[in-house]
């Protein structure tokens, strides 16, 4: 039987040494298993930097949709632009109720006209309260285009943060050269 004090030039304290022995024996099951798991680490890392890549890819795609690619094509300028579009539509009709009303006042002060003229200035007053509502909605609609565009902005920032974290990752456990 070897002398653990002699071959350790009596420096080391056996019943200390035993324990330390026991305590790897009594937890080798434990320590198999974390053995495994880490062995498994570099595939884990891999899966999950592929994944930060791909989820990059996805935010820019979604960001460049509600951007586009020039800043004027995506989802968000379209809405502006259709926002304007609305607007343009509401100021042509405020012009028509402002006709209408003006027709009504001229027709009012025709004998026996007073009926049709009613009609008008209703008719005016619906024209003029659609209008109202129509620009409304385009201020909205230009809001919601600004904030498109706040969203893509940002979507597109977070897909490169994404894809950049995950090449990172991938470089742990590059293959050497």
């Amino acid at each position: 039987m070897v002398n653990f004090g002699n071959l350790l030039r009596g420096s080391t304290d056996i019943k200390k040494l035993q324990e330390v022995v026991d305590l790897v024996w009594d937890n080798k099951d434990d320590l198999l298993n974390s053995a495994h798991f880490a062995k498994d680490i570099p595939d884990l890392i891999r899966t999950l930097a592929g994944g930060l890549s791909e989820a990059g890819g996805q935010a820019r795609a979604a960001g460049l949709a509600l951007i586009g690619d020039d800043g004027k094509s995506g989802a968000g300028a379209k809405l502006g632009s259709s926002a304007k579009t609305l607007g343009s539509i509401a100021d042509n009709l405020a012009s028509i109720a402002k006709f209408v009303t003006d027709a009504a006042e001229e027709v009012g002060g025709v004998p026996m006209m007073g009926g049709p003229a009613k009609q008008l200035s209703g008719a005016a007053k619906t024209i003029h309260g659609t209008t109202a509502s129509l620009g409304g909605l385009a201020e909205d609609l230009v809001g919601l285009a600004e904030i498109l565009g706040n969203v893509g902005s940002a979507l597109n920032k977070l897909g490169d943060s994404l894809d950049s974290s995950g090449s990172k990752a991938q470089g742990f456990f590059a293959a050497p050269a």
